[in-house]
């Protein structure tokens, strides 16, 4: 296999099975962690879109899985410094250009790491008024980082070089350096076979290394999550109050996440993840199995089993609160 260029987006159409009619269209929405390149989590969306498909709760659901690479990564990106709130913008054009190309639709949003944080900033933009015509009824986040980065183990190593002006262009220069001369063929069978990787993460891997801008966006953007990610600054209208309505919020923690701070973590659990006035619309999850941060490498099919689940809860929900909808309308 020759590695190539990894496309910026990816969509997988999941159809309703040929026996059901179709009772509900959702668009499934993946927002990259960092690096923000997309073509890292095309098994996680292969592998939830065949479990939609076997699913017998989402038998008469019409899914699209979607997600494109954050802005200034990929192919065709510019070569110019990205922050953070510059991110979340971006993706949130892209999250409606999506939606209105199937609309009407509802949108479920999956973040993963710092775009677990792009999903909660989304969210306050769309309660207050920034991205109407869509229905956005549920966000899952998978080993989110939404408060303290910076104080998180890794973050506490990394931050002091981060916050050096030169940092990013100086690695990045020397990974330009070091690379130039090897052929990306070779780069991905020693990602593939001396880094153990999938071959589509040695694929991705291999060009990453290659790309001088990609290694420097992605300290760029880290040295604003450091500085940007603080604490928890969103209210109810964000996380919700359990009305109908508003979004089903899932959160999907790691046992030992380097980039989580457990403080943090029991914090945010604490707080928002066993609230009886949530009516089951705000649960938190920690990983028993030791999942990596970096789980879109070797776990996406674990990782996919447990988002199933959730989408189910959330179809399931939206689908009662319809019928309570339509019920009390015909009193």
């Amino acid at each position: 296999m020759a590695p190539g260029n990894p496309a910026n987006f990816m969509m997988h159409d999941v159809p309703v099975d040929g026996y059901a009619g179709t009772d509900m269209d959702i668009l499934i929405y993946v927002i990259p962690g960092n690096p923000g390149l997309i073509s890292l989590y095309e098994p996680f969306a292969m592998a939830l879109s065949g479990l939609i498909q076997k699913s017998p709760s989402l038998s008469g659901v019409s899914a699209r899985i979607c997600g494109e690479s954050l802005i200034g990564f990929g192919t065709g990106a510019k070569d110019q410094a990205t922050d953070l709130q510059q991110t979340i913008l971006a993706v949130e054009a892209d999250l409606l250009s999506f939606a209105e190309s199937r609309h009407p639709t509802r949108v479920v949003l999956v973040g993963h790491s710092v775009g677990s944080y792009i999903l909660m900033e989304i969210l306050r933009r769309h309660t207050e008024g920034f991205s109407p015509g869509i229905d956005i009824v549920g966000g899952i986040m998978l080993f989110p980082t939404l408060t303290h980065i910076g104080k998180s183990p890794a973050g506490w190593v990394l931050s002091p070089f981060l916050q050096l002006t030169f940092f990013a262009s100086f690695i990045s220069t020397l990974a330009y350096l070091l690379f130039f001369l090897v052929p990306l063929r070779l780069l991905y069978l020693l990602a593939l076979y001396m880094g153990r990787l999938p071959p589509p993460a040695a694929e991705t891997v291999a060009c990453f290394l290659k790309s001088k801008r990609d290694i420097r966006q992605t300290l760029w953007l880290a040295r604003d999550e450091m500085m940007t990610i603080q604490d928890d600054k969103w209210g109810k209208g964000v996380w919700g109050c359990g009305l109908p309505g508003d979004p089903s919020l899932y959160m999907y923690f790691g046992k030992k996440d380097p980039w989580v701070r457990n403080s943090d973590r029991e914090k945010l659990v604490d707080d928002h993840g066993q609230d009886p006035e949530l009516h089951g619309k705000m649960r938190a999850f920690i990983d028993e199995k030791e999942t990596p941060h970096g789980w879109c490498i070797w776990h996406s099919d674990s990782v996919a089993a447990k988002t199933v689940s959730w989408i189910e809860e959330i179809v399931h929900r939206v689908a009662a609160e319809r019928r309570q909808f339509l019920y009390g309308h015909h009193l």
